[in-house]
């Protein structure tokens, strides 16, 4: 099964299962959904089923006594095992560290390997493509931004705004929910900290002139912006003269 796919059907047994819950048998139920996607993962490896069994015991203490303190020993224990997965081999805190990393900043590493590679490893998804994917994501929040501004402006463009009706949105579950997507795709994605240690080390202080194939990526990145603030300009200035029509007509009613 693809992670993405298995990354949003976790990403919705947790929001079921804490969204406006009290922790009860539920954490112990996330923890053990945890330990078996991880196992999932570990074909050839060792599963640290030691730490698996420490990090399933912590959730039993919270549900036993719900206190800071348990709580505070179960998300150390999930660091741990995050990090015991990733290399069982390091040491008590280094894999604490390890886990902590790849909870906050798996994604952002994994896109940037993914952006500096070869056009050949870039599977499925077009820079084209991905560009106004981009655009029209970032238009639609400058789209909901505006409109929120102009209604309180205009009351026949604010009428209009106020009959669409979004009430069945929980942008509160939302949110919750792709936080819960995030963090399954971090434990399904993990990333191993030595690469950020090579990496960091194969940086120079010395600032080098600029090869052809540098040149080339800059030109595409500014390719990019301009597909950007094309797609951004043509969308606010379509909701400007949308604007401009409800309040001409506002002025003209009697």
């Amino acid at each position: 099964m693809n992670i993405h796919i298995k990354s949003i059907l976790s990403a919705l047994a947790f929001s079921f299962l804490f969204y406006s819950k009290s922790f009860g048998l539920n954490l112990i139920l996330i923890s053990i959904l945890v330990v078996v996607l991880v196992s999932s993962l570990k074909k050839e490896a060792k599963i640290p089923w030691l730490y698996a069994a420490v990090y399933i015991s912590t959730g039993i203490f919270v549900f036993l006594n719900p206190s800071g303190l348990t709580i505070f020993v179960y998300l150390m224990a999930f660091l741990v095992f995050v990090g015991k997965s990733i290399s069982e081999k390091t040491s008590l805190y280094i894999s604490w560290l390890a886990g902590t990393i790849n909870m906050l900043i798996a994604s952002v590493a994994h896109l940037n390997n993914w952006q500096n590679s070869p056009n050949e490893e870039k599977k499925g998804v077009s820079d084209k493509t991905l560009n106004y994917v981009k655009g029209s994501l970032l238009a639609l929040t400058l789209l909901v931004l505006f409109s929120a501004l102009y209604k309180n402006a205009n009351p026949v463009f604010g009428g209009l705004i106020d009959q669409i009706n979004l009430d069945f949105i929980s942008v509160p579950w939302l949110f919750f929910t792709v936080l819960g997507y995030v963090i399954f795709l971090h434990l399904l994605r993990p990333l191993d900290p030595k690469e950020l240690v090579a990496f960091d080390k194969a940086q120079t202080d010395v600032l080098e002139e600029p090869t052809e194939l540098v040149l080339i990526g800059a030109k595409k990145r500014l390719e990019t912006e301009q597909v950007l603030g094309s797609m951004i300009f043509l969308t606010l200035n379509l909701l400007l003269i949308f604007y401009l029509t409800t309040d001409i007509i506002y002025l003209f009613q009697d």
